[in-house]
């Protein structure tokens, strides 16, 4: 079975720009897609051994 997700990008404000103006701690991504959006505890939970983390300043998505 492969990798839960390739990247987590964490600790940082991460500006969904969705209706509600949602800042997150984290974001996951798998395979060019964005998997998971949320709370560092929520998305590094889905890391194992072959995801790469990278801590995060800060990252906007439109």
């Amino acid at each position: 079975m492969g990798s839960k997700s390739n990247l987590i990008f964490h600790h940082g404000k991460i500006y969904t720009a969705d209706a509600g103006r949602t800042i997150a701690d984290a974001v996951a991504v798998k395979d060019d897609t964005i998997v998971a959006v949320g709370s560092n505890d929520t998305v590094m939970a889905m890391a194992d051994d072959q995801t790469e983390t990278f801590r995060v300043l800060l990252f906007h998505f439109v």
